[in-house]
């Protein structure tokens, strides 16, 4: 017996295959999976810490492809130029961009040019004597007949041994995030994603953490002279690095335990051969509450829209 009903034309099918966003989704709640990928729900607007984390992922990605050239000179304003302008090209063309977009853009701009100098001044020289393996390359497996799919952000070897680089922007910096690194779910799926591509195990995870600003623009004051306070503000706290070396017997184990039966349940489910259920304790994280709260509880849908791409975290540039 199937639990879903037939959509004209789902965004989404197993056959598109899986990434770790929609695996997590569905291991959060399977019906916030099932309005976001097999219906296609996105928010119309994005938060201002969605936005302003995938502008600094995208700036980094740029200055690490310049490492990885052997290129020594950056001009990390027309990086940050250029970058703002791909992030809001792509929201016009999605009909996303909003007014209040629009602003935040300019807020971002300020935070970027403030953050990415002091991240660069704090790595730039280790990271140069790095060689860079991969940055921004996507990976496509097949495992447990479904393709698994994705992107690193970058892969480093130093003294003969692969990390991944897994960058985050978070407003504060768990002070107990390393308990949970060890068996974090994009780590685990990265891990095992590169040893099906390559054959070789990685040494483990770099997790690259940045600091988004928590101060707040005062009602009376200029974003410059704001913007001059964050300055003031940023110092080594607004960045760590974490190393979480993995066994080769864990990522073995996590592969064929663990990431199978994730993987069967997955596939039942998507294949409208189990429910999508609601997981109430889901409905509200540190985060807020689920964007899908309103659809759930009311039925009402205002301030969503359908999504126009698959897995679109996998074409930003």
């Amino acid at each position: 017996m199937k639990f879903t009903k037939q959509i004209n034309k789902p965004l989404w099918s197993i056959s598109d295959g899986c990434t770790q966003s929609i695996l997590a989704s569905f291991l959060e709640c399977r019906k916030k999976a099932e309005l976001a990928y097999k219906k296609g729900w996105e928010s119309a607007q994005a938060s201002s810490a969605l936005a302003f984390g995938t502008q600094f992922h995208d700036c980094l990605d740029r200055v690490y492809h310049y490492f990885s050239q052997g290129i020594k000179e950056l001009n990390y304003r027309n990086i940050i130029d250029n970058v703002q302008e791909d992030y809001k090209m792509r929201r016009m063309e999605d009909h996303l961009w909003t007014v209040d977009e629009a602003q935040n853009h300019e807020l971002h701009r300020g935070f970027l040019e403030t953050l990415l100098p002091a991240y660069l001044k704090k790595y730039e020289k280790e990271d140069r004597k790095k060689k860079w393996i991969a940055v921004e390359t996507e990976f496509n497996n097949e495992y447990n007949s479904i393709k698994l799919k994705g992107k690193y952000d970058r892969i480093a070897e130093l003294n003969g041994e692969k990390w991944i680089y897994e960058t985050k922007t978070k407003s504060r910096i768990d002070p107990n995030i390393e308990l949970k690194l060890g068996f974090d779910l994009q780590n685990l799926f990265y891990l095992v994603n590169d040893w099906l591509t390559t054959k070789t195990f990685a040494k483990g995870v770099v997790y690259d953490i940045i600091q988004k600003p928590a101060l707040r623009q005062g009602k009376a004051e200029t974003l410059g002279h704001f913007i001059d306070r964050v300055r003031g503000d940023i110092d080594d706290s607004y960045f760590l690095r974490i190393r979480v070396p993995v066994s080769e017997e864990k990522i073995t184990y996590w592969m064929t335990h663990d990431l199978v039966t994730i993987l069967n349940d997955f596939k039942g489910w998507a294949e409208g051969l189990t429910p999508s259920y609601k997981n109430p304790t889901q409905c509200e994280s540190r985060f807020g509450l689920c964007k899908f709260i309103k659809v759930c509880a009311l039925k009402d849908f205002q301030g969503l829209q359908k999504k126009t791409k698959i897995f679109s975290e996998l074409e930003a540039v």
